[in-house]
């Protein structure tokens, strides 16, 4: 609806009182630009008195207005609807594609737990969960694939038990077998190791004149602090053998040294056998400190940590160790530097 004429003249009086105004403060402030006040108030005014002559002008402009507006509106919303039209077409084919993709996924899942729940049968019976071959120790007598390292991590107690020979299961069930994984079981014993690195340590404080395991500081503690604080429910089971120390080369050295441990580090030896062996170790050279990198690196790793090895190097400032991607390094480390513990042990059963 268009202003009444005394609405209009009001606002023309009030305007031109607000310009005199401005012109008055910028005569009497020099040092103050308002030019741009007082040309807005002279274009109200204008734009007032032109409404004056035509009332109802600003209805009509503001009805253009709102008329361009909406026309702008239905033009993208237009576009917006050929736009998700040419999403969908293209969508479409997408979408069916993940679907085939699902379908396949469900399918090798369906497999993998049908072999899944094969496994479990297999290994409830105490048989080779790979091939359903007879009873093992540390490897399947058929398939000889080796089965202590595939269930060494982080398995709970129920898995665990499982795993071992059902005969045997009972007499170790009171260990806290989340802590240990087994590599070996026979008769009577069964060999232990931790299922990760529990602590940092150094094999010894200083250089040693003669082999390294027999007089190292790190031997004293499993056998003293670390045996003693133990569990009772293991500490009681744990049993004393007797250990061949080998050089880290000791397919061509020979035997080091024999000692009697409770608790012990493994050497390279018994890392390849019980973690596996692909034969790099024995090809290495008289003089050859490299490393065994072979397909069993996964499962002799302790990720992101070193281990030490009781093994030691020709050098009597070393000790053999698996680094943390799984290679046996035969040269080592320096025995008064830092490196993970991975204690090993043989209990009763």
């Amino acid at each position: 609806m268009p202003r009444s004429i005394d609405d209009i003249n009001n606002d023309i009086k009030s305007e031109e009182w607000f310009l005199k105004q401005a012109i008055k403060f910028s005569n009497e402030h020099p040092d103050f630009f308002i030019s741009g006040e007082i040309r807005r108030h002279r274009r109200v005014i204008g734009e007032l008195k032109e409404e004056l002559n035509d009332p109802g002008k600003r209805d009509r402009e503001r009805d253009r207005e709102e008329a361009a507006y909406q026309r702008r509106i239905k033009k993208e919303e237009a576009a917006l609807t050929r736009f998700r039209k040419e999403r969908l077409d293209i969508a479409v084919p997408i979408v069916r594609e993940y679907q085939e993709r699902k379908a396949n996924y469900e399918a090798r899942r369906n497999e993998e737990k049908q072999v899944i729940a094969q496994s479990e049968r297999w290994r409830k019976q105490g048989l080779c969960t790979s091939c359903g071959g007879k009873k093992f120790l540390t490897r399947c007598k058929d398939c000889k694939k080796m089965l202590a390292s595939r269930y060494s991590k982080k398995l709970s107690s129920e898995v665990y038990l499982e795993f071992i020979i059902p005969d045997d299961a009972k007499k170790i069930q009171d260990i806290r077998v989340g802590e240990w994984c087994l590599l070996d079981i026979q008769s009577d014993r069964a060999l232990l190791i931790s299922n990760k690195v529990i602590k940092e340590v150094k094999f010894n404080d200083k250089v040693l004149s003669s082999e390294p395991w027999i007089n190292c500081s790190l031997r004293k503690y499993l056998n003293s602090t670390f045996y003693m604080n133990l569990e009772s429910n293991i500490w009681k089971k744990v049993i004393e053998v007797r250990l061949e120390n080998n050089a880290a080369i000791s397919h061509r050295t020979g035997l080091v040294s024999q000692t009697t441990d409770k608790i012990f580090l493994l050497s390279i030896e018994e890392v390849l056998k019980y973690f596996g062996d692909s034969g790099a170790f024995g090809a290495l050279s008289d003089t050859d400190f490299g490393t065994v990198n072979d397909q069993f690196n996964k499962d002799r790793s302790a990720y992101p940590d070193n281990w030490w090895l009781r093994s030691s190097s020709q050098r009597c400032s070393n000790a053999a160790i698996v680094d943390e991607v799984g290679e046996i390094s035969c040269l080592g480390k320096r025995i008064f530097d830092s490196n993970g513990l991975r204690p090993a042990m043989w209990v009763k059963l």
